[in-house]
This record gives C-alpha cells, structure tokens and sequence, in this order.
C-alpha cells in the first residue's frame, strides 16, 4: 500500500513539472548503455556515447528502423549525484542497429561546461507528444536505468 501510495505521488509530481504528460503505447525501452550506476569522466568538449533499445509490438521487430519510433536523451547538470536536476536538456538520438526484435538508438552527450550531469533516454512513437523514458519507477516498468558522467 505504501508502496503505491508512494509510486502514485511521484507520478502526480512528475506530471505536475512536466505539465499534461501521457505515455507512449511503446512496449518497452531499457538497455541504456552506459546503464544505472554507471560514472564517467571525459574533458569539457568530447562527448559520451549513449545507447538505448526500443521495443513496440508490430513496429521494431522487422529489419530496419520501426516507423515513427524517435528517440532522444534527457540530461541534467546536478550539483551532486542523486540531486536535484537543474535545467534539463534533450538530444535526437539517431537509429544504429536491430538488436533481435528491440530497435537501438545512438546518441551523444557533449555538455559545454565542466560539472556533473545524470541522463537517461526517452522513446516517442507520436512525434514526442507521448514518451517512455528508460527508468520508468514511476510505473514500475524496469529498473532505474540512468547513467551520470563527470565533464571536467
């Protein structure tokens, strides 16, 4: 029961900051590389590749890129790991490989000044209008997968 309770208020907190948010009727995204837990540290202009599959039932699992599926990733600078994200940046992915019936989607992070950041990437079959993001705790959908890179 807590545990709902719990799932529900953050939910309603997200969609609070993220404004009339729906999902996707994308069946499942994860497989971020880098994954959950992960830390890297690059200089101030190189970037980190990050990689991300998709699934949608009727859509990915021929050979190609899946109609209308988009990918992007979502990153943040935080003043520590785990914090508060400060103003949030996105970045079009590009489609890489067919990986069995998942779609995979490269992109990368090149933030411009040296701080800490967080990411993680987020899926739309509807031009961005709905999304499915790679940690989906909020629906209990997978595990928390984000990633959090150093630019020094």
């Amino acid at each position: 029961m807590k545990k709902q309770l719990l799932i529900k208020s953050l939910l309603i907190s997200f969609m609070c900051l993220f404004g009339n948010l729906s999902f996707a009727a994308i069946d499942w995204v994860g497989n971020m590389f880098p994954s959950s837990g992960s830390s890297s540290e690059i200089a101030v202009g190189s970037s980190l590749d990050v990689y991300v599959q998709v699934y949608k039932a009727g859509t990915t699992e021929s050979s190609g890129q899946g109609a209308g599926i988009s990918c992007e990733t979502y990153h943040s600078e935080v003043f520590s790991f785990g914090g508060t994200w400060q103003s949030t940046f996105t970045q079009a992915m590009t489609y890489n490989v067919d990986i069995g019936n998942n779609d995979e989607y490269q992109g990368s992070l090149t933030p411009i000044a040296a701080g800490s950041y967080e990411f993680t990437c987020r899926c739309s079959d509807d031009g961005g209008y709905s999304l499915e993001l790679s940690y989906n705790f909020f629906l209990e959908k997978g595990n928390k997968d984000g990633g959090s890179v150093m630019f020094s």
